[in-house]
């Protein structure tokens, strides 16, 4: 069955025509805006047109799978791409162009600074800047609280991976071995140690990666090289003897191998918070922009899959449920109760036990500032 390929290619397909679509039709839409020097009403239509596509949004969720849905969002969304994208970084008065650039160049800066160039492997795990830009589209649309940068901050400082590393400490075997005249002999086996960092687990926007590491001995390897030597003795006879020099080595070495868990709720948490206090139909939005540029994000296959409204599985009465990405089993009774007691949904309470202690696995569960316990709140004692 190839139904997951075939999904993909027509996906990337139509994300393809998209980004094809926008660039022959928004540019022309938007220098024509520009030189009528309608600021204002480009604004106002990039308003419009997300609240138009957030209310086709609810319709669609009812109707179409996931995949079909962002296929169909990703068509959709072209008006708010050229608007949004040729708001900030491509046409406009010099004023206007200096000030797109310049958040431009401050999401880079703010991201490629998120993590330590020089190790290699933390790059796989940087937070996309197109999808820190498709983000902000929506926030630049309506009038909030804080700056542009201030939401960048936000981002990134929220969002950016945590890498966790441990030092294995490998070594290499040698000996040699050295032929001549008389016969061979092997020298003593020698261990030179090594310590290698590495990574074993990165927290990162979308998930969470936790590697398998496995010790390797390896073969020995051999390397020869011989030489010549000629004495004359007294007599003045010749002798010849070659010695053979034969140098063998192996190493312990390690293996990484990465297992990724999808998990979108910590992103869901900071999105629907300060400053941005997005909804879902929002960040279905973000996907449909992100996924626009090529990007990959499965935020509402997710969302669907962990949803108890819309079938994702779960049962309130059922104690033996499958949590949804990376959410323990043995906390979702819990979970399910607050929500049945207090109408708060169960995935809003796991994001914020994830956060908080990660999933009570920080000890103690005493923060510095004197919270305590699973959720981390403070403890306020009352005199009588």
């Amino acid at each position: 069955m190839n139904n997951h390929n075939d999904d993909k290619e027509q996906k990337n397909i139509v994300a393809e025509k998209a980004k094809q679509f926008a660039k022959k039709k928004g540019g022309k839409v938007a220098k024509k805006l520009f030189k009528k020097g309608a600021k204002v009403a480009l604004k106002a239509g990039l308003k419009a047109a997300l609240a138009a596509l957030k209310a086709g949004i609810a319709f669609l969720v009812g109707l179409a799978s996931p995949y079909i849905l962002i296929a169909l969002l990703i068509i959709a969304a072209i008006i708010v791409i050229y608007i949004a994208t040729t708001l900030l970084f491509s046409f406009g008065d010099e004023e206007l162009l200096g000030d797109a650039y310049e958040l431009k160049a401050y999401i880079e800066e703010k991201v490629y600074d998120s993590i330590d160039y020089s190790r290699p492997e933390q790059r796989d795990y940087m937070l996309p800047v197109e999808l820190v830009i498709s983000v902000m589209q929506i926030f630049e649309s309506e009038k909030r609280d804080a700056t542009s940068k201030e939401a960048v901050d936000v981002i990134v400082d929220k969002l950016k991976p945590e890498f966790t590393y441990e030092d294995k400490v490998g070594y290499i075997e040698s000996y040699t071995t050295t032929c001549d005249n008389s016969g061979c002999s092997d020298s003593e086996i020698t261990k030179t140690p090594y310590t290698v960092n590495m990574l074993t687990k990165v927290i990162a926007w979308n998930g969470i990666t936790t590697f398998t590491i496995e010790e390797v001995l390896g073969e020995w390897q051999s390397s020869t090289s011989s030489s010549t030597y000629t004495s004359v003795d007294k007599d003045g006879n010749e002798t010849s003897e070659t010695v053979t020099t034969t140098h063998h080595s192996r190493a312990l070495t390690f293996i990484s191998t990465p297992n990724f868990q999808e998990d979108y709720a910590y992103y869901e948490r900071v999105l629907m918070s300060d400053p941005f206090y997005y909804k879902v139909d929002d960040l279905i939005m973000v996907e449909a922009l992100y996924q626009a540029t090529g990007g990959r994000i499965n935020y509402s296959a997710w969302k669907q899959g962990l949803s108890l409204e819309n079938g994702g599985g779960f049962d309130i009465g059922d104690v033996n449920v499958i949590p949804g990405a990376g959410v323990p089993a043995d906390y979702m009774k819990y979970y399910l109760a607050g929500q049945k007691a207090y109408g708060v949904d169960w995935y809003y309470l796991a994001a914020f036990h994830w956060v908080e202690t990660k999933f009570s696995t920080h000890q103690p569960m005493i923060s510095s500032a004197g919270a305590e316990g699973h959720m981390q709140f403070m403890v306020r004692h009352v005199s009588l």
